[in-house]
């Protein structure tokens, strides 16, 4: 009896132990394909995440602001989930060579969002809208002055520049709450990098601010392309905002009790707005606010999720709290005011570059079209203008 009970006993072993090796062997045999698979689809295509909004060349000293891009740059930005052309023209914009004025024109002076990080020019919400209005019967001029890492400071440096310049009937401050507020503070902090001249080039301490950059992954990320897919695909939030992204001020603006910094940041940036006012009435241009949501200020999946993370619990952030403030702005200097949220959270589809996190072709036009409309509303192009006041009865 002892001995068939220890047979049993060894058989019994000996069967767990197989149904284990062919466990670990499937295990191995379906990440090796895994494996094999991305490799023959992606290749190393996903190895480097790299983000480089200042690639060699692309700008040049500015004495006020830091840095401009550089006048006749022509380069192509990349990263893994886009690549597009930038061309800057001979005023240091992302855009064509203006001449003298010859019809109506928009100014959008804004952020990464307005020049269009991910996409062609052809493809930003600033040059659909061209499109679209030109296309109606309507010949207007639609200008990209957008500029990277920017806030109200640099929207006021631009105002000042480029209003007197290419004297716009309109000026659309397009404002991206989730970090404007935020530049506009790290702009006027201590904080703010000494860009110096070195023959031309800006330079940061001893590093140049044009230059290539490299993203530090980990050995697996490097070496995996089954693991790049994987954590790229299942990552719920950007790659780039790490595990925790609450180490530093990200989000602070949206807190119900809000820091020092972001009082003295929504007071600048108010005080700035005002100012970029004033130089429009004086111009005979019309000042309009266009609120530009994140996908984090538009998808109520993504702000749970990401305000979930924060060691202050979800209760202490108020979504609605800096679009407040622009709105309570605009109202009380009748400044004409665009919202986006409202277009953008009726929308099915991905608006926004998961990991990049601006907006993606979709998006712009989704953008285009909401202000197109905005603007016949508002009446804010001489033609509209004049359309409205001849549709009025005459005595």
């Amino acid at each position: 009896m002892r001995e068939e009970s220890k047979a049993e006993a060894i058989g019994l072993w000996k069967r767990i132990l197989f149904s284990l090796v062919a466990f670990c062997l499937g295990a191995v045999a379906l990440l090796g394909a895994g494996e094999i698979v991305c490799r023959l689809l992606h290749g190393d295509k996903f190895s480097d995440l790299s983000l480089n909004y200042f690639p060699p060349g692309s700008v040049i000293y500015d004495p006020v602001v830091g840095w401009r891009y550089r006048p006749g740059y022509e380069g192509q930005w990349r990263y893994f989930e886009y690549a597009f052309n930038v061309k800057i023209n001979s005023t240091g914009l992302r855009d064509r060579e203006y001449g003298p004025k010859s019809k109506p024109r928009i100014l959008f002076i804004g952020d990464s969002h307005t020049f269009g990080v991910g996409v062609d020019i052809s493809q930003t919400f600033v040059k659909r809208v061209e499109k679209v209005l030109n296309a109606d019967g309507a010949p207007v001029e639609c200008i990209n002055g957008g500029r990277v890492a920017a806030g109200s400071d640099l929207y006021l440096h631009y105002t000042r520049k480029y209003v007197p310049e290419l004297v716009p009937n309109v000026v659309a401050v397009c404002f991206f709450p989730e970090n404007d507020f935020d530049d506009t503070w790290y702009f006027n902090s201590n904080a703010y990098p000494d860009f110096h001249n070195v023959h031309g080039e800006v330079y940061v301490g001893d590093e140049p601010l044009a230059r290539e950059r490299k993203h530090r992954a980990g050995v697996l990320f490097r070496n995996s392309a089954f693991y790049r897919f994987l954590r790229l695909r299942f990552c719920r939030l950007s790659v780039n905002l790490g595990e925790n992204p609450f180490h530093g001020t990200w989000l602070d603006v949206y807190l119900r009790e809000e820091p020092a910094w972001v009082k003295e940041a929504t007071s600048k940036t108010i005080e700035n707005l005002g100012a970029i006012q004033h130089i429009c009435q004086s111009r005979n241009a019309r000042l309009t606010l266009i609120l530009l949501p994140s996908n984090f200020d538009s998808a109520p999946k993504c702000w749970r999720h990401a305000v979930g993370k924060s060691p202050r619990g979800a209760e202490a952030y108020d979504r609605e709290k800096p679009f407040r403030v622009l709105t309570q702005f605009a109202q009380e200097r009748n400044v004409a005011l665009l919202d986006v949220r409202d277009a953008v959270q009726c929308q099915r589809g991905l608006l926004y570059f998961k990991h990049d996190r601006h907006l993606n072709s979709r998006g712009h036009k989704v953008v285009a079209g909401v202000f197109v409309s905005f603007l016949e509303k508002e009446r804010l192009l001489p033609r509209q203008t004049q359309e409205a006041d001849s549709a009025k009865p005459h005595d």
